[in-house]
């Protein structure tokens, strides 16, 4: 897995007037995180709960209450991309921007002066499930896809085809939204633990129900093939 620098946070503040809000209503306190194409999707914790359920470039906050600061954590869909931990610190009646910029070798990155402020994608972008009783994990993808297109890739995987089995599974499983069970279904089709082991630790991260992991097992034809997964995926949060 490639090492990435943690990035920081560059925060800009916007007045009243950079918001259309009617002359009698006050508008309300909020931050929105944004990243770009490059850092991608991510969720956001603040104090340690969970924001948004789905990945997303941007995420809106808002405070009923305030603190001075707040902690948060930025982890990114890209398994790729090392989280980012920092604060913010809401401001009443304010709507405040953080913007996620990458860096490597220590090296700090910030936007340059335009003179043009930089606004949030208009309107916000909350996660698109409903809310799941006792839930605390993290959805990787919005919606599971069909099972059709799951059969259109296996009938591939198993023909006579210029691509391997691997590689169709892993073009699957980062640009579509795969349920534990649909995975499973590839998984079964390759020739070996070594590369289910490999798929399983790229696909955990772009899942939709990561929370049904441990389902996997009986894929592999080794015994605790899913906990070696997980292993890695703690250390690389």
């Amino acid at each position: 897995m490639k090492s990435f620098t943690l990035a920081i946070l560059s925060t800009v503040l916007f007045s009243l007037t950079s918001f259309a809000q009617p002359d009698n209503t006050k508008p309300e306190t909020k931050v929105y995180v944004k990243s770009n194409a490059n850092l991608g999707r991510f969720y956001l914790y603040v104090d340690d709960v969970l924001i948004n359920r789905a990945p997303q470039i941007q995420v809106g906050v808002v405070f009923d209450s305030l603190k001075s600061s707040y902690g948060i954590r930025v982890v990114f869909q890209k398994p790729e991309q090392m989280p980012i931990t920092g604060t913010i610190k809401p401001k009443k009646q304010r709507v405040k921007l953080y913007l996620l910029y990458g860096g490597t070798k220590q090296q700090i990155k910030s936007r340059k002066s335009s003179g043009v402020k930089e606004a949030p994608i208009p309107g916000d972008t909350p996660a698109s499930h409903p809310a799941i009783p006792n839930y605390k994990g993290r959805l990787g993808c919005d919606y599971p896809i069909e099972q059709g297109v799951i059969n259109q890739v296996v009938s591939m995987m198993t023909s006579n085809q210029p691509k391997a089995p691997l590689d169709y599974a892993k073009d699957i499983v980062t640009s579509q939204c795969l349920n534990t069970y649909q995975l499973k279904e590839l998984l079964v089709v390759l020739p070996d633990d070594a590369e289910r082991v490999e798929l399983s630790k790229l696909a955990w991260f772009y899942l939709y129900d990561q929370e049904n992991f441990g389902k996997l097992a009986d894929a592999f034809t080794e015994p605790g093939q899913v906990e070696h997964v997980m292993t890695f995926v703690n250390k690389n949060q």
